[in-house]
């Protein structure tokens, strides 16, 4: 950023690309996550290729579930950045439900994604790693939790834990430091969350104030549904390859 004219560096641009052409017929940009949000719900059943370059090939089948947050309209609202932090809860929730449940089991295994987390669209995936044949019941288990969810939300206790956990890291940094507002101005830019002013102040107070009804029917709303996007990947002989939408 140090340029000594910024007017005469704009010039130097300007003329450097004067040259190039304007195509006669431009392509409009395409909004991906207005595409994503929109496009019809997805289901898409694969037989996994052996691998003959290997010994042991993996005999696990992978599900994946994949709840959009279609409810967003504008990202840079501070209503979608309320509603942003409500999901990110209900993510951290559903994990720990999973693990808790999920732990006893040794071939199989359940992991709860934010897909958000990696410059992804606002959506949680639920990653179902499940031993030969056992899709059924492990899917059945992993809809438990959920359904359980659903019905009986959250605890007082639980919200005011992750709460104390979420300003408690809000008051370590350090809004001087640089590397805060890079990270800051991607997500603003690349990730559309909202920057309003005194946004560390203004996410405390947001989580000071979201109430436990106020969570429990965003949880309600969003695990209510189901998920809009459905992927399966199983070698051959493998139960789930039969499977169709309705059923699942």
């Amino acid at each position: 950023g140090n340029i000594d004219d910024p007017v005469e560096m704009e010039r130097l641009i300007k003329e450097t690309f004067l040259d190039i052409k304007l195509p006669k017929t431009p392509r409009k940009p395409i909004d991906c996550d207005s595409a994503y949000y929109k496009r019809p719900p997805q289901f898409v059943i694969e037989e996994q290729q052996r691998d003959t370059s290997k010994f042991l090939n993996d005999s696990n089948a992978k599900i994946n579930l994949i709840y959009r947050d279609t409810n967003v309209k504008d990202f840079h609202s501070t209503k979608s950045y309320r509603r942003q932090l409500k999901f990110k809860f209900l993510v951290n929730s559903v994990s720990k439900r999973i693990f808790q449940k999920f732990q006893k089991y040794k071939s199989s295994d359940v992991q709860v994604l934010d897909l958000s987390n990696s410059a992804g669209p606002r959506a949680m995936e639920v990653v179902l790693n499940v031993e030969k044949n056992g899709e059924k019941q492990i899917l059945s288990e992993t809809m438990e939790v959920l359904n359980q969810l659903l019905q009986y939300g959250v605890s007082e206790l639980e919200l005011q834990k992750y709460r104390e956990e979420q300003i408690g890291f809000l008051e370590s940094i350090n809004i001087n430091e640089a590397n805060y507002w890079i990270k800051e101005i991607l997500k603003y830019y690349i990730e559309e969350e909202p920057l309003p002013p005194s946004k560390k102040e203004y996410t405390k107070h947001l989580w000071n104030n979201i109430s436990l009804e106020e969570m429990n029917i965003f949880i309600s709303d969003f695990l209510i549904k189901a998920p809009e996007d459905i992927g399966i990947i199983a070698p051959s002989l493998q139960n789930s390859l039969s499977w169709d939408e309705k059923e699942i």
